[in-house]
């Protein structure tokens, strides 16, 4: 199992967006960087993430993954707290 040094997998978490490209969007939670790719933001097609997100929004984000070698963390916005994220 890989390790988890802030013991966030699994969970939801508040991140704050610092970066918003055409692939995804990568917020920091507790200093470290979490990546929502396109695909993991809605169940709907989105055509452009800078019209849903600005750098320094802040958003619910579910911790599906840790990657040791970038150390990052993967995340999905689909479920629940969607709308909450999508519907700006």
């Amino acid at each position: 199992m890989s390790e988890d040094p802030l013991n966030i997998l699994n969970t939801s978490v508040t991140a704050s967006v610092t970066r918003v490209t055409e692939y995804g969007v990568y917020l920091e939670h507790q200093s470290t960087e979490i990546i929502v790719l396109i695909i993991d933001v809605s169940d709907e097609r989105i055509r452009r993430l800078a019209d849903l997100f600005a750098v320094g929004d802040k958003v619910s984000v579910y911790i599906s993954e840790y990657i040791p070698q970038t150390k990052q963390y993967k995340g999905t916005m689909k479920g629940s707290k969607k709308d909450d994220n999508v519907s700006k």
